[in-house]
């Protein structure tokens, strides 16, 4: 319940930016994105089940993009996302690969690994054998108002 209170009061007040996904060498996204998770698992946060077919054991990592939507449409389909039927969204977009790069135009962005804030964009994910391996820089300096954005 807790995390699903945190993620309405992080939809209300989060604001889309820039994001560039390159995955594997291939630029999959180069616009606005509400959101960008690299998941190796199905489920996390309480129950999300972002990307409902990511499978630990295939060598893989996943992708999920949500676009440039509307604060009321990202509350809208936020219970979908706990049954998983949310991937037929049209502004929900699925990638995967072995490496994976996000960086952001505008500015840093907070990165969080299984909840916590540990880094800020530019990120790189890349999966070898069966360990993920991710680098963020330091989320040491970053303002409690900046992480939230």
């Amino acid at each position: 319940m807790a995390y699903g209170v945190g993620t309405i009061q992080g939809i209300l007040t989060y604001r889309p930016t820039d994001v560039k996904v390159t995955v594997d060498g291939t630029v999959v996204w180069n616009a606005r994105a509400y959101a960008v998770t690299i998941a190796n698992i199905g489920v996390y946060g309480g129950g999300l089940r972002i990307v409902p077919d990511a499978d630990p054991t295939d060598g893989f990592i996943d992708v999920a993009i949500i676009g440039d939507i509307h604060r009321l449409e990202a509350i809208r389909i936020f219970p979908k996302v706990y049954r998983g039927t949310h991937v037929g969204h049209p502004q929900f977009h699925l990638h995967r690969g072995r490496h994976v790069t996000v960086t952001t135009n505008d500015q840093p962005q907070p990165v969080h690994i299984d909840g916590t804030l540990t880094g800020m964009s530019p990120i790189i994910a890349t999966i070898e054998g069966r360990t993920v391996l991710v680098a963020a820089p330091s989320a040491r300096w970053v303002k409690k108002e900046d992480a939230m954005h």
